[in-house]
């Protein structure tokens, strides 16, 4: 991407990878799932918006604009000991739209899977209105040593622009 223009939208998932991966290993109940990862997640993007860790990531909109690209990324959180995060590694899974009836979906694909460690989606926004929200599932997994948690799910919205 060196030599290709940044898209206009963009998600960064930061993860406090080492309190949710003990948390799921203690035996995380599945209906407090969604709890834990919105505590140990914090979503960015370009444009100031976005979740804080503690901060339900279902109510995270994020802008995508028709004919650009759409990136997702993830990366651990170094808090206060770098060499506790850096002993757990995540990673993006894959991006799946739900999407309504009578419509396309935003993307040229459904779902999206990493190239590089980095999701892309081409915005289509064939019979997709302007302003028009849809949710979608980010899957990631969290892995230290051998042992893999996930794929765990983040459950923001897209909101289509012109």
């Amino acid at each position: 991407m060196d030599n290709e223009e940044k898209p206009k939208s963009s998600l960064v998932i930061v993860v406090m990878a080492d309190k949710l991966f003990n948390a799921i290993e203690k035996g995380m109940p599945p209906e407090k799932l969604e709890a834990l990862i919105d505590e140990c997640t914090a979503l960015d993007n370009p444009n100031g918006l976005g979740s804080t860790f503690r901060e339900p990531n279902k109510n995270q909109t994020t802008d995508v604009y028709k004919g650009d690209r759409m990136e997702w990324s993830i990366s651990t959180l170094y808090e206060e000991d770098e060499k506790i995060h850096q002993e757990y590694k995540v990673e993006l899974k894959s991006v799946k739209q739900d999407i309504k009836p009578g419509t396309t979906g935003f993307f040229t694909k459904n779902p999206l899977y990493p190239e590089d460690g980095i999701i892309e989606g081409i915005v289509t926004g064939i019979r997709v209105s302007d302003g028009q929200e849809e949710s979608y599932t980010i899957y990631f997994s969290i892995t230290k040593d051998k042992e893999t948690k996930g794929p765990l799910p983040i459950d923001p919205r897209l909101k289509i622009n012109q």
